[in-house]
Formats: C-alpha cells, structure tokens, sequence
C-alpha cells in the first residue's frame, strides 16, 4: 500500500534489536536506514541514547501521539501497544490466584517466579506498565524490594591471565564497599576462551608455517622445471661469457612475481570470505549480546601479506636456482 500511494520502494532488514543497533552505530552518518521500528519502547529509548536517531519534525505525528507515547525530543513514536500476558498451566494455578501482574508479588508465589535480569528492556518495560498503570508510589509498595537495582558493569582492559586474577581480587574488593549487596563475576568461562585461545593461535601459526613451506617447495619446483626446460638456452648462454648471476636474474624475477601474485590471490580470497561470513558471524554475536564484527585486513596487513608472499617466492626460486644452475655447464 505505502510503494502503491507513493512510489517509493520499502527494503526490510531484520534482525535482533542488538544486532540492528550495533551495525547502525558502526554505519555512523553513511547508514542507509531510514526507519527503525522494535517491539519495545526500551530499545527505542536505549538506542536514543547510543546517539542513534535524529528528532523528526512531523505535526502529525506528534499531534495524533500523546506525549507518554513519544520520546521528548522527538526522536521516536510509539506506534502500537502490546498486551503481556500470563501463561499456566490450569491445572496446576487457580486462575483466581493469578490473574494479574499484580498478583505476582503475593507470598504464596515466592520463589515459583523465573524472570530475566534487572537490565533487561523487556523487564524494565513490565516495571514502567505497572507504574504508568498504578503510579510510582503504588507501584513501588506492591514489591518487597526494588526491582530494578542500581548495577555496575565493569569491563576488563586486560585480557591476559593476569588480568582475569586482578578482576577475582577486585570482585572480592568491591564485596567490602559499602552499598555494594553483590560483586559477581565469573572468571572460569573466560580462562578457559583464553586457553582455547591460545591453543588455536599456535594451530594457525603451525598452519601458516606449513603453508609458508608450500609456498617454497611449490615456487621452488615450478622455477626447476623452467631451468629444465630452458637447459639448452643456458648452456648456449654461458658459452659466450654469461654469469651465473645475470642467468640467475630473471628466474628471481619469477618467483618474485609468483609470490606476489599468490599473496594477492591469497588477500582475494580472504576478503569472498570475510564478505560471506560478516553476515551470519553478526547474528550469532547478536545472539549472545556480543557486538563482534569480523574485519578485513587493513592497510598494512594487506602489504605484509603481499610482501611476505613475494619474499616467500623470491627465497623459493634463488634456492631452486642456486642449486641447478651449479649442474648445467656447457658440454
């Protein structure tokens, strides 16, 4: 109906509110998004806060909006409302018991209740209905305690060992602070990404290592069979005064030229890659609320790459060359 009334085509990307935020932030001014619509108010006033929206001057918008339903600024609209709804199992809740939210806070429930942290969008969404609903102070003295703690996140500089034992003795620091009730951290899952880590970084120096001799037996073996094929040339070529040297010259000249072709093919191939796995390596990070992004190689990387690639051929060929060149004299 939109393209049909205007003309103007609609292209829809989607993806977790994470997800969407992340790679807005990473667009910067160049982002091509010109909409973006979420299914909680929190991630729209969170991603407001990251600096990601511009205010939207719209008479019509704000006129047809109450200002409960909109950012102060402008910067978005609530469109729609959702209903929350409470899901059990009649057979084992009287629908009497628990009919409400509300209900939720009475003893008989204590401890039967499974809901996500205190910085989720989606809980402190359910904490703002029952306050837009009951008003702050009513709200408030239905629960025990406050819903929606203060919380600290502290994130490490450091990501050696070291690093993990000084955040174990400051974990055991802020204990000790008044106004602190916990200082949670769990240190085992990141010792062990850093072993495994560490284990893979030595497999693909291993790998790289391999791939650097293959480099050399193969540009090492196509410069032999070249000296083979062209044994008569310089037989004929030392006869009349040639030195090793000036024959030797356009072999190196070759292998220079293999080398540096296969670090160029070699960066071609990891830019397909890296193109046909941002897209699902994105999600999954997305998943795990991790805003990680795989990068190409940049500037300098790319000349170490081609460099070493053109080292690595030059060294293959003036081996194969050294060592047939000594063979073949004339008669």
């Amino acid at each position: 109906r939109f393209h049909d009334d205007t003309g103007i085509n609609v292209e829809f990307l989607f993806g977790g509110d994470a997800e969407l935020r992340e790679r807005l932030a990473s667009e910067g001014a160049d982002t091509q998004a010109d909409v973006y619509m979420t299914v909680d108010a929190a991630n729209l006033a969170l991603a407001a806060e990251q600096g990601l929206f511009q205010p939207v001057e719209s008479q019509t918008l704000t006129g047809a909006m109450p200002a409960n339903l909109r950012d102060p600024h402008n910067r978005w609209f609530g469109l729609s409302m959702r209903a929350r709804t409470l899901v059990y199992d009649p057979d084992e809740v009287d629908a009497q018991q628990l009919s409400t939210y509300e209900a939720l806070t009475q003893p008989r429930w204590q401890g039967r209740v499974c809901m996500r942290n205190s910085t989720n969008s989606y809980t402190q969404s359910l904490v703002a209905s029952l306050i837009a609903h009951h008003g702050f102070d009513r709200a408030l003295a239905a629960l025990a305690r406050n819903p929606l703690p203060a919380v600290v996140v502290v994130e490490p500089a450091g990501t050696d060992q070291r690093s993990t034992d000084a955040l174990a003795s400051m974990t055991q620091r802020l204990e000790g602070i008044a106004g602190v009730d916990r200082a949670q951290l769990d240190v085992e899952w990141v010792e062990r990404l850093f072993a495994l880590l560490s284990l893979l970084e030595r497999a693909v120096s291993a790998v790289g290592a391999l791939l650097g001799l293959g480099v050399l037996l193969i540009v090492g073996n196509t410069i032999r069979l070249e000296i083979l094929n062209r044994r008569a040339e310089i037989e004929v070529t030392k006869l009349i005064g040639a030195s090793n040297a000036f024959i030797r010259r356009p072999f190196l000249y070759s292998g220079l030229l293999y080398g540096l072709g296969g670090g160029l093919v070699a960066w071609a191939l990891l830019a397909v890659g890296r193109w046909a796995l941002a897209g699902p390596t994105q999600r999954l990070a997305a998943a795990y609320g991790s805003p990680f992004q795989l990068h190409g190689l940049g500037g300098e990387a790319t000349a170490l790459l081609v460099a070493s690639g053109a080292v690595l051929g030059l060294l293959g060929a003036w081996v194969a060359v050294g060592r047939h060149l000594r063979e073949i004299e004339p008669g």
